[in-house]
């Protein structure tokens, strides 16, 4: 890498999201670094819906494009040779991929591999789901390969690190780079709202003394909403009285609300899916987090930051 400072980087993420956008600009208000990031989707900014949730992300109140450079690459022919000529002119001192599934990011890295510029991928795949014993041998090999196309790893969990350890890769190329959240602006939203506890209650009809169970999910089978239901509807029977909120959408919709009406669940909310901003709202009115999910290997952390119980 150059010796010059500020470090120019080159970023090439999937979309904007609450979980970057803040880190972002955090990291380009560093004087050693100057960040730009090509983003390859404008799902995140109210433009595009997002696939699994049927709905626009919306991040009102977080800034997830304010305080650094960035632009956004079309993934066609066009737009990847675009993102080259770019990459070729700024002559950055280190990219970054998340991810080499689509084909900018596959020519980004081909673009550093030959200019010898620094490589980093930012990965998030880990081993918790069953994979065929060929199909994991066949991983390994294709890897042991694959992998000294980069400089260094930057794993999203201390998951993906075991992930990467168990495909070869050196602990001294490994570098942690979680999910983060905006702790100081989630908080002073949480703070506002849980002075409001019982004021939200009784706006949302809810019974002061009877326990709140919160889920904040997408209706589709892989976080399982059926499930969380079926098990109000088992306290329910035993008499064991509960309020309970399902926060967001997706393509259950339609069993979630005939689940309720055939089983003649009370008490049960569904708001649709609402703003990030609009969270600590819930999470202030809850005794209980619950996110059901099968497959889930990063949980959630706006609960965690809203001071709740998370099951």
């Amino acid at each position: 890498m150059s010796t010059k400072v500020p470090y120019h980087v080159a970023f090439i993420s999937r979309n904007p999201s609450q979980w970057e956008g803040p880190l972002f600009s955090r990291i380009d208000a560093l004087p050693a670094i100057h960040l730009h990031v090509y983003f390859l989707s404008a799902v995140g900014i109210g433009v595009e819906s997002e696939e699994e949730m049927g709905a626009i992300p919306d991040w009102r109140g977080l800034s997830v494009l304010d305080g650094y450079s960035h632009s956004f690459v079309e993934p066609s022919l066009r737009g990847c040779l675009k993102l080259i000529r770019e990459l070729v002119s700024q002559q950055y001192d280190a990219v970054v991929v998340g991810g080499y599934r689509q084909l900018p990011l596959l020519l980004s890295i081909l673009y550093a591999v030959l200019t010898r510029t620094p490589r980093f991928l930012r990965i998030d795949s880990i081993l918790m789901y069953k994979q065929k014993k060929s199909s994991w041998k066949f991983k390994q090999r294709l890897f042991s390969l694959f992998q000294h196309l980069f400089t260094a790893f930057l794993p999203l969990s201390s998951l993906t690190v075991q992930y990467l350890q168990c495909l070869g890769v050196s602990s001294d190329r490994i570098f942690m780079a979680p999910y983060t959240v905006d702790n100081e602006w989630y908080a002073s939203l949480a703070g506002e709202w849980r002075s409001r506890r019982q004021e939200v209650r009784a706006e949302l009809g809810l019974p002061p003394d009877v326990p709140v169970v919160v889920a904040v999910l997408r209706f589709v089978e892989r976080e399982r909403p059926l499930d969380l239901l079926k098990a109000i509807s088992k306290l329910q029977q035993r008499n064991v009285q509960v309020s309970t909120i399902l926060v967001g959408d997706g393509p259950q919709h339609v069993e979630v609300v005939d689940f309720i009406r055939r089983h003649d669940l009370k008490r049960v909310i569904l708001p649709g899916y609402r703003p990030l901003s609009d969270l600590p709202r819930f999470y202030a009115t809850a005794d209980m987090f619950v996110h059901p999910a099968v497959e889930e290997c990063w949980g959630r952390s706006e609960e965690h930051t809203s001071e709740l119980q998370s099951h």
